[in-house]
């Protein structure tokens, strides 16, 4: 059974970082990760199904698998009912919801309070994410690390591919993405795949974006996969998908490599070699490239704030913090309801939709693996990249179905789950052992 897993596992692992290619090019949800993690509750039914299973160790975990997702099912069905809940209560008590001034997902009028469509589909698309993190958290596999840096070395070398493309032939080389959105009351169609330009030291670049949209997107992608490699100790790989971070101009890959930076002082002080190498290579470098940097760093992050971008950014967000802040108590809890704002940050997308109650336990479940994996270099590298993941979403992104955050989120609890049966072993073999 476990070869039948790893073969279905290493198609999707190739598959699920990207984002703007779909089977159905109007269909946003089509994307062949998405569907993969569809498919698999039933490949894995099928499989538990089969009489050769019958007594396997793979065949109790498979019903672990439907026993985790069983119980998120639920747990997310409470929070989504008592968000609804205290909608319903607050319209019988005349309390005015007013929408208008925020970011709805969903096409429907602003009277639309229960039940509204993007209800149901950002709910879909979370729920298949999760599904990748159960699968992962009860079949992961340390072969399949090779796998999921395969996948991610090619979404990178895609990336430089349309770079170098757009360098020589000025144009966009992209030649896979398809996926399109409908929006506005004109219903446009629009491209999934943002194709952007920047002019840096009087040359005009592209910036890097892949497969999966646009480059701060790109960046969210990348950078858990970034540190994976660097804690897998595989130097060819994350050299290459450092690079792909480095074009794509973009603050959310600056500020994720900072502060990964940042964990790797915290948790290895100044015994740290990969950090000293790195540190004394930009010494180096910097009196030489001192005026390139300068000009680099005010592009990207300097005067962030004064972009159309940065400030679009910071109106979105402050505009939702003020929606939030005038809810009604129950509705600060349980949020308004699930899919039903979205903000250009995660932190008041997730207080408007979800809540107090519902942001709590997204934090608590990054939270718990960081607090309570050991610290060896791999599992060092796993909590560096939840952290990561939690902080850049929170500031800079709104997404929170992408498919290595929960990728990630299994292999931390897989982690986890081996951390525990160890321990569980050794204590047996204690008490044997004294009773002996």
């Amino acid at each position: 059974m476990q070869s039948a897993l790893n073969r279905y596992f290493s198609l999707w692992a190739l598959l699920l970082p990207i984002t703007s290619v779909v089977i159905i090019p109007s269909i946003p949800g089509t994307t062949p990760g998405l569907l993969m993690g569809i498919a698999s509750v039933g490949y894995l039914f099928l499989l538990f199904l089969l009489p050769k299973y019958r007594f396997t160790y793979e065949r109790i975990e498979s019903g672990d698998f439907f026993r985790d997702l069983l119980r998120f099912t639920l747990l997310f069905l409470t929070l989504v009912l008592a968000a609804q809940l205290s909608l319903s209560l607050t319209s019988d008590n005349g309390i005015p919801l007013h929408f208008d001034k925020i970011n709805l997902v969903s096409s429907e009028g602003l009277n639309s309070i229960l039940f509204r469509s993007s209800l149901i589909t950002q709910s879909f698309y979370l729920l298949v994410a999760v599904t990748l993190a159960v699968f992962v958290k009860n079949f992961y596999s340390a072969s399949w690390n090779r796998i999921i840096l395969y996948g991610a070395t090619l979404l990178a070398l895609y990336g430089l591919y349309e770079f170098i493309y757009f360098l020589v032939f000025h144009s966009n080389g992209d030649f896979l993405s398809n996926r399109i959105f409908i929006s506005g009351e004109d219903q446009a169609l629009h491209s999934g795949s943002l194709f952007q330009t920047m002019n840096l030291f009087g040359t005009q670049f592209m910036r890097l974006k892949s497969l999966t949209g646009e480059p701060s997107m790109f960046s969210f992608t990348m950078l858990p996969l970034w540190i994976f490699a660097i804690h897998l100790r595989r130097t060819k790989t994350q050299l290459v998908l450092l690079l792909s971070l480095i074009l794509t101009f973009s603050t959310t890959a600056f500020i994720g490599i900072s502060l990964y930076f940042c964990l790797r002082i915290l948790f290895f002080r100044l015994r740290d070699r990969y950090l000293l190498v790195t540190v004394t290579i930009f010494l180096v470098a910097a009196p030489f490239l001192s005026t390139y940097i300068q000009a680099l760093f005010n592009t990207i992050i300097g005067n962030k704030t004064q972009t159309y971008s940065g400030m679009e950014r910071q109106s979105l967000m402050d505009t939702h913090l003020a929606f939030f802040n005038e809810l009604p108590f129950l509705n600060k809890l349980f949020g308004v309801g699930f899919g039903y704002v979205r903000s250009a940050d995660l932190w008041s997308t997730f207080l408007c939709n979800i809540g107090i109650v519902g942001t709590a336990l997204f934090t608590l479940l990054f939270l718990v693996p960081v607090l309570k994996l050991k610290n060896d270099y791999e599992t060092i590298g796993i909590k560096c990249l939840l952290i990561v993941i939690y902080f850049t979403a929170m500031i800079s992104v709104s997404e929170f179905a992408y498919l290595t955050i929960w990728l990630f989120v299994g292999i931390a609890y897989a982690k986890l789950k081996e951390q525990r049966q160890l321990l569980s072993l050794r204590r047996q073999y204690y008490k044997s052992y004294n009773r002996s």
